[in-house]
């Protein structure tokens, strides 16, 4: 399957916008940063990935500053599906993807569909267990 992503040129565009002199290594890291802060305070933001959480999670979990209860497992077919030639330029990618979720309201929805060479649809449902069992631990320490 040839998923429709945005072209390498647009990302690097993005990234040049917003590089602020990091190297690609530094970029990544910054970003992947942010994205463990915003976890840790509400673990629902995961969904807000959409399909690019999975390249992320990857990222996430070869960090030596990985949280363990977030899970060890990813996807590997939908990281594959996902990630890009570069992890910057994946980052990018989930930036963008993120952003334009949190723009359709996007918050806490889990199906999401993306459009493939030949005009058809991919239909995802992101479910990751390790997140799910931390929301569901979130939830319960809530009730308490």
């Amino acid at each position: 399957m040839d998923l429709d992503k945005l072209p390498d040129d647009i990302l690097r565009s993005f990234i040049e916008d917003n590089r602020g002199g990091l190297t690609d290594d530094d970029f990544v890291n910054r970003y992947l940063d942010t994205v463990i802060d915003g976890l840790m305070l509400n673990p629902l933001l995961y969904r807000t990935y959409g399909g690019y959480w999975w390249p992320l999670k990857r990222l996430l979990i070869a960090r030596p500053d990985y949280k363990p209860e977030c899970g060890d497992s990813f996807d590997t077919d939908l990281n594959q599906l996902f990630s890009h030639s570069e992890d910057i330029l994946t980052v990018a990618a989930a930036y963008l993807e993120q952003a334009k979720n949190l723009a359709d309201k996007m918050l806490s929805d889990n199906h999401f569909v993306y459009d493939v060479a030949g005009g058809e649809s991919f239909e995802l449902t992101l479910e990751d267990p390790g997140m799910e069992r931390l929301l569901f631990a979130e939830r319960f320490a809530q009730s308490l």
